[in-house]
């Protein structure tokens, strides 16, 4: 079993904006691959939480409800209850004003790059050695960041 993760922030003021990429993604991910009869997501680990497969692979869609700069303790509570390796079963999405709009970077551990998200995380794990998929936004104030998931 694999954990994957969208970091965003809760509530319709932020839906759609660029900064709950992470959350589109996991939404994505659930509407085409959440297993038959799974429901609605269900509130678990101060998050909503859909189970899914992919591949062969069954996989917990988790959108932590603690809003980003505190998105570890739901990371980590999901983590412990399913006695999950970090290295191994765990995917972090998250927004990137570093990297260019529609871009994407996906390294196996590392640094927060100035994310609050992710230094949370970090923080919660105890550890920075987890995968991370990094969406580009860029930058506030330069190019409107578009992109279209339905």
């Amino acid at each position: 079993m694999k954990l994957v993760v969208g970091l965003g922030n809760p509530g319709p003021e932020y839906d759609r904006t660029r900064h709950n990429v992470g959350f589109e993604v996991v939404d994505r991910l659930a509407r085409r691959h959440a297993d038959p009869g799974a429901g609605s997501a269900r509130n678990r680990f101060t998050g909503l939480m859909v189970e899914a497969t992919i591949g062969e692979e069954k996989v917990l869609l988790l959108k932590p409800l603690t809003y980003m700069n505190v998105s570890g303790k739901s990371v980590a509570e999901a983590m412990r209850f399913y006695k999950m390796s970090p290295t191994d079963d765990l995917l972090i999405i998250v927004d990137d004003t570093a990297i260019p709009c529609g871009s994407i970077r996906l390294k196996p551990g590392g640094g927060a790059g100035g994310h609050n998200g992710l230094s949370d995380v970090t923080k919660m794990l105890g550890t920075d050695v987890w995968p991370r998929l990094r969406i580009g936004i860029d930058k506030p104030g330069q190019f409107w960041c578009s992109y279209n998931m339905p």
